[in-house]
This record gives C-alpha cells, structure tokens and sequence, in this order.
C-alpha cells in the first residue's frame, strides 16, 4: 500500500515537472518571438519616420501627394505611433505638414470616430491622444464630451490631449473643468502653465467670476505669465475674503514687479494669516528693493517664525539698509529678535568686520566697533565667537579678547578657556 502511494507521489511530481519545464518554454519561446516582433516594428516605424522627413525637403506639392499617399495605406494605428514616436518624431515643419495632411485627408474621420465612440478602451485613448497632435476641426468637441466620461483613464487623457492643443479655446475648457471633481485644480493649473501668454486675456476675465477656486487659479497663473495689465485688476483682490487669494494677489503683485501698487501689498503685512502676510514680504522686496526693508524688518518681531526667518533672509540681502534697525532692535527686551539680529550679523559677515574694526582704523572706528560689540555681548552673541577669534595672530586675538571684558569680564575669559581647549 506504502509502495502504491510512493509510486503515485513521484509519478504525480514528474508530470508537475513536465508541465512546468513546458510553460517556462513557452514563456521563453513567447518572449524571443515577442521582442523580435517590436523589433520589426520598431525597425519600420523608424524607416517611415525617416521616410517623412526626406519627403519634408522636397517642394510643396511634393509633400502633399507622397504624404497623401502614406497617410491612405497607414492604418490609424499606425499613425498613431508616427504621432507619438517622441525618439524620431522632430518638431517643426516636418510634423505641421505632416498634421495638417492627416486633417485633410479621410482618415481624420476615422480617428475622429475612433476618439468618439470606440468599443476598445486603449484604443479610444490612443484616438484621444492622435487629437491633441492634430487639432482637428472636431477635436474640441471630442474631447469636451470626454472629459466627463465615467471612465476616468478617458477622462484624464483627455485633459492632456486639451493641453497638448494650447490655444485659447483648448484654454476655456480646461479652465471651466477646474472645479471638475475628477481632476485636481493644480494637474490643470500645471498643463495652462505651458501655454502661450496670449492665453492671459482669459485668465483676467475669469477673475470675474463668482467661483472661488477659479479666481484663486486664475491669479496663481496670472503670476507665471506676468501681464502688467492685469495689476490693477489682481490689487482688488488683497482686501479678498478668502487667505489664499490675498495671499495669491501679493504674489502675482510682486512677480510682475507692479510699481504703484506697494500700498496694497502693505496692507497684507498686517494680515491676520501669517502666510498672506509672508507672501506680501516677498512681493513687496521684489517689487522695491533694499526700500522694502523699512516696512519689513519691523516684521523680524513677528509671531511665526517661518515669517521670521524669511524677513532675515531679506535683511541679510539688504544689510546695509538693515543696520540701523538692527541696532535698535538689539537695545530691545526681546531675547529672540536680539539673537535674529546676531544671526543677521554673522549671514552678513558684519560680525567679523567689528571684530576687525576693533583693532585697525582710527578712534573713530573703533568706537563705533566697540559700541557695536556691546550690544552684541548683551543680546548673547558671544556665542561662536572662538571659532572667528582663533583665525587671528595671539596678539590681535588678545585685544579683541580685552574689548569683550570690558564691556563683560566673564564672557571673556570664558571665550579665553574655549580657545585654549579648556572649557566645555
């Protein structure tokens, strides 16, 4: 009974082995033929795309009839790969001829067909797609209606074919879908920011419309194609009930470098959301300049410290108009804006010049030097001071040393141990 079972076993095991030594042949087998066929394919649509543009140098008359005739007896399939084959696919004139041979031949009614209602899912998007190279007369139309297509994959392509066209009707109707719940307001947002400019006209009557999210997009890509005409319009949004348009609108301000338009963006730097008014900082630098830095750095004292630190940013940028706000602010009680003030010092590499006005120049100088080292011991920026003191020769290193224990006896010798290694 043993031996019966044994021998079932193993005669069960052989055929297993059998059938999967089989089935990996055939996948093999499948692969090899598989790959040569794309190869085949590969092979030929390379030769009809350097067939196309050998044509493109001949005369007028000449590309229209041989174009003519390849579009006739090349499936839509094909011309679909021609259209998509990016790698030998060159742009220009070769491809405009080559688009507008295919719009005016039969074939575009095929496609269209395709696009509009074919059976096969992949091959309605590869319609989809062919319509977006093409722009055909019908090609808005189709992929309006698609765009609302319960299949989300036709849906999307769509959106990307509408993107591919880039004019200002194909602009329309993305801009009417940004509320469509299908798509993200920033995929579409992202696709209108590879058109034309010329498409800015839309963005400025769509701020006019009673939609939030609409206005909120319509002024973020105002601030990437930066139309000067439209600043008037974009500065009755910084009084907007909603934070992200103010916030939207100081930007747009101050990417387009709207002069005449500063009183506005101050307004915003005393909004109540922190990154409207973090936005208005930014405008209002790029707008004026260094003649910023008397609005903002009274903002260095402001409750987020992501504020914060860009308003150092921008003082280190402008030192020089900084400095005398520095010097008020580190006579101040505040602990954390004295330190801003040090950090602004050292990113300006201004803390090192006191420190070399301390034991060169005249009286004068040196004064101002030590005034300046003063404020900065009391607002606790003896910190990393060894690290600067060690670059310089004992004896110069000794007198800076002598001007820090005067105005504090134990910061200085504290600073004296560090560099000698024996403090902690």
């Amino acid at each position: 009974m043993e031996e019966y079972h044994f021998s079932l076993i193993r005669n069960i095991d052989a055929i297993l082995i059998i059938i999967t030594a089989f089935l990996s042949i055939t996948i093999i087998i499948y692969a090899v033929i598989n790959e040569w066929f794309v190869g085949i394919r590969y092979r030929r649509l390379s030769q009809i795309v350097s067939d196309l543009q050998k044509i493109a140098f001949k005369g007028n008359e000449a590309i229209v009839n041989e174009y003519a005739a390849l579009i006739k007896h090349t499936t839509s399939l094909g011309l679909f790969r021609i259209l998509s084959h990016k790698r030998n696919n060159p742009p220009g004139r070769f491809l405009k001829q080559f688009t507008e041979c295919i719009n005016n031949s039969a074939k575009i009614t095929e496609i269209e067909r395709i696009a509009r209602k074919s059976i096969s899912k992949w091959r309605r998007i590869e319609g989809i797609i062919m319509l977006g190279y093409l722009n055909s007369p019908n090609a808005l139309g189709i992929l309006n209606q698609a765009l609302y297509n319960r299949d989300n994959d036709i849906a999307y392509f769509s959106l990307v074919s509408l993107g591919h066209i880039k004019n200002k009707e194909s602009a329309k109707i993305l801009l009417a879908n940004i509320n469509n719940k299908k798509f993200s307001s920033y995929k579409i947002a992202s696709i209108l920011e590879h058109f034309l400019p010329d498409i800015a006209e839309i963005l400025i009557k769509s701020l006019e419309d009673q939609g939030e999210n609409l206005r909120l997009w319509s002024i973020r890509l105002l601030s990437r194609f930066k139309p000067r005409e439209c600043a008037k319009k974009v500065s009755d949004f910084i009084t907007d009930s909603s934070a992200d348009i103010r916030a939207a609108a100081c930007e747009c301000l101050g990417e387009i470098g709207a002069e005449g338009f500063e009183k506005p963006i101050q307004k915003c730097l005393n909004d109540n959301i922190w990154y409207v008014r973090l936005k208005a900082v930014i405008a209002l630098e790029k707008t004026l300049g260094a003649k910023s830095i008397t609005d903002i750095a009274p903002l260095l004292k402001d409750r987020h410290w992501f504020l914060r630190e860009k308003v150092k940013e921008i003082m280190i940028k402008h030192f020089s108009e900084s400095l005398v706000f520095i010097e008020k602010f580190l006579l101040e009680e505040k602990q954390d804006v004295k330190q801003s003030c040090v950090e602004i010092m050292d990113g300006s590499g201004y803390r090192d010049k006191i420190l070399n006005d301390l034991v060169s120049g005249d009286i004068d100088t040196q004064d101002k030097a030590q005034l300046w080292l003063k404020a900065m011991i009391k607002a606790g920026a003896h910190f990393g001071l060894e690290g600067i003191l060690s670059k310089y020769s004992p004896d110069m290193r000794q007198k800076i040393l002598n001007a820090i224990a005067a105005v504090d006896k134990d910061k200085a010798e504290d600073i004296g141990k560090r560099l000698k290694g024996d403090g902690q």
